[in-house]
This record gives C-alpha cells, structure tokens and sequence, in this order.
C-alpha cells in the first residue's frame, strides 16, 4: 500500500502585519479573548479591477495571501500606485467573495436541482447520502452531510468579504468540530459556518446554511509547537436544520473497527483546480501503524527520539496520486466495517510533516477518541445531549 500522502496548509485570515505569522509559533496555551485585528485595504488599477494595496509580505507571486504560509518566497511588484513604503499592488485570491447583502436559510426539507430527499432517513448520526455520481475523489453533492467551510469576514477596499478559513465536522444541530489553529488567532464574533457547502468558490451555490459562531472553545492544553491539543468546538448561535443533507457525525466512543472498514479522509483543497472550482474531496485511507508513522516522522525531522502522542494518528492512503494540499479541519471518518454506510469522526486534520512535493510527507490528525470526555463536558455545559451524536446500538445501517 502506498504511503504517499495530502498536506495540509495553514488557512489563516487576511491581517495588516506580518506580526501574527511571526509569532504564531509561541502560543502555546489557549485564549478566549479576541486577539486579531482586520483592517481595509485600498483598491489600486493594476490587474483585472480586484487588486489591492497590501503590506507586501502578503502578497506571494502576485496574489493576496490568505493562506499564511511561505510568506518567504520571492515577491513580485515594482508598483508606484500603492506609495507607502512596504505596501504593494496585490490580486486578491479566488477563495474571497463579496458578502451578499442579505443570507437565506434554506432548510433540510427545501428541494432544488442540487437536493434529493430521502424518505428512508434514519434520523442516526453519521449516515452517509450517495446521490448522483462522483468523479474520482470529489465527492457527490450531500455524501458527507455533515462536511461544513468554516468562515470569517474580512474587509476588501471598501466591501465586507468572507474568507474561508478551514473545514469543520458538524456533531450538533449547534456544535462543529475543527482545529484550534484554524480559530485561535480569529475574531470570534466573525467566524460563521456554510453548512451544504460543496463547491467552496461557488459563492452563489444553493441550499447553504450560513450561521454564525456563537462562542468557541478550544482545548485547554493546545499548543502551537506540538500541535497537542489541536482542537476546538464551535457553538452556533442559532440551530442548524438538519436531514439527510444536513447531518451530524457520530464520535466513537469505544468502537471497534473492523480492518476491512470503509474509512475517507474528506476536505477541501486549498488551492482551486484548474477550472476555478474546489468542490469537496475524499481519500481512502487507512490508520496508519503508529510505529510506522512515528519512524516516518523521525526520519522527515532527522530527530530519533521523536515520540508520536498518544492522541495523534496518522492516514495512509490507498492512492498513489493522492491529491496534495487539503486544509486543516478536514476530517477522517470511518464506518465500523465494509458493509456499514454509518460513518464516525476519528481525527481531525492537524498538520503534515514532511514536502508534500517529495511524496514523504506524513499527515497527523487528533484522534477524537482521545478527546470524547472533553467534547461531552462541553457539550453538557451547553445543556446539549450528548447521545445526539453516539449511534442506535440497535439500528446498525
């Protein structure tokens, strides 16, 4: 079986200074308090009409970076449109679109050309929908319900944009799990979530549901340099409308998994393909041996002493050309065998070590497993059932 693995890139929102991605690295506890900051930026002529005036550590082969990352690489712009010193003409990326002015709820029982009600819905946790046909690794529309884009707002010029940031894994009508790096440097009060979201770069795609994050918790014992901890749940303001479209995941809480179970790495990409679309993807994959992942990441970091947490697991992909580059938040789930089309989350996207581009790059996610006790302590606070997102032990689908 090949080992050959995706990558995940930090998605971090756009900001007015280099100093958050210098300083990213000596979090190491969680924080509740809003820390960011978003500024506008001023539109300038050079380009296609959706260039702007960006600090130039922002701008990477001309185009606004809203990923974070290789904020190193070579700049190009020689602009004297934008005057002030450090700043540059810069193309905003494709993953940005206007907010539009008023946001339709659309819900779980509302059919368009996209949606094909189920009369034979269980109502379960993790019930998997196969509509239509799907390329390849993308996925049909509605297979992975409770797939959903993570967003925050920002401000283009003069005009209020959103920003998709990461995947995220709805276990609640009212609670999502990501990453905690993907919101612990955020502006809480402008996070929201797309729910029926497929095509992230479609901003006029039907059937979404667009709520807002009402609070966030990450876990106590995140820390940027080892990724331990890398975990957050988000409490929506306001109930989602679930269905067979719109489903919760279930968590594993003692499971065993058979060695011939289904199981699906499902995300986003975080560069678009060549038409212009990033539609949802999926993987299959298998745990990786942890002794293999642990060697694997030793030899990729040259450290030999290197011990793999006891709540990091590693994915091994069934295909060889496995695509590269999906973002953090995207999730793993697994169906407890061959047969079953009930699927549980058993980690969540954290970090690659390793070059993507040299095939030896190992993706690590957080086993949900380990986390199960925080998650239901967190969810009793908020007065939630935590049997909403565990499965009938007596309907096995």
């Amino acid at each position: 079986m090949s080992t050959t693995v995706t990558r995940w890139l930090t998605v971090v929102p756009l900001l007015a200074s280099v100093t958050f991605y210098l300083c990213v690295a000596q979090f190491s506890e969680s924080s509740e308090e809003d820390t960011s900051s978003q500024d506008s930026y001023p539109y300038c002529s050079n380009g296609n009409g959706s260039t702007l005036c960006v600090p130039a550590e922002l701008c990477v082969n001309g185009r606004i970076n809203s990923a974070g990352i290789s904020i190193i690489s070579k700049r190009i712009s020689d602009d004297d449109e934008c005057d002030s010193f450090g700043v540059v003409c810069c193309e905003a990326p494709k993953s940005i679109w206007a907010k539009p002015t008023t946001t339709t709820i659309t819900t779980a029982n509302a059919t368009t050309a996209y949606e094909v009600p189920d009369p034979d819905w269980s109502g379960q946790c993790g019930e998997r929908n196969v509509i239509g046909t799907s390329t390849g690794n993308e996925t049909s529309r509605w297979e992975f319900p409770w797939s959903v884009g993570l967003f925050t707002t920002v401000n283009i010029g003069l005009v209020e944009m959103e920003l998709f940031l990461c995947g995220g894994i709805l276990i609640d009508d009212q609670a999502v799990l990501t990453a905690a790096v993907c919101v612990q440097q955020q502006n809480r009060s402008n996070l929201f979530i797309h729910i029926g979201r497929w095509n992230i770069n479609d901003a006029n795609e039907p059937s979404i549901q667009v709520i807002h994050v009402e609070s966030v918790k990450v876990h106590r014992r995140y820390s940027a340099s080892n990724r331990v901890g890398n975990i957050a749940l988000l409490y929506l303001n306001q109930s989602a409308n679930t269905g067979p479209t719109s489903n919760r995941v279930c968590l594993p809480d003692g499971q065993n998994f058979k060695l011939d179970a289904s199981c699906y790495v499902v995300g986003w990409m975080r560069n678009s393909a060549a038409d212009g679309s990033n539609s949802l993807l999926k993987l299959e994959a298998e745990h990786a041996d942890s002794d293999m992942c642990r060697n694997r990441i030793r030899q990729l970091t040259r450290t030999t002493t290197y011990q793999l947490p006891k709540e990091h697991i590693c994915a091994d992909y069934n295909d060889e050309n496995a695509s590269c580059g999906l973002v953090k938040g995207s999730s793993m789930v697994c169906a407890l065998h061959k047969n079953s089309e009930q699927f549980f989350l058993v980690g969540i996207a954290s970090h690659t070590v390793g070059s993507c581009k040299s095939n030896l790059a190992m993706d690590v996610f957080q086993s949900t497993q380990h986390y199960i006790s925080w998650i239901d302590e967190i969810m009793i606070s908020l007065n939630r059932y935590t049997s909403y997102y565990r499965p009938d032990p007596s309907n096995d689908f």
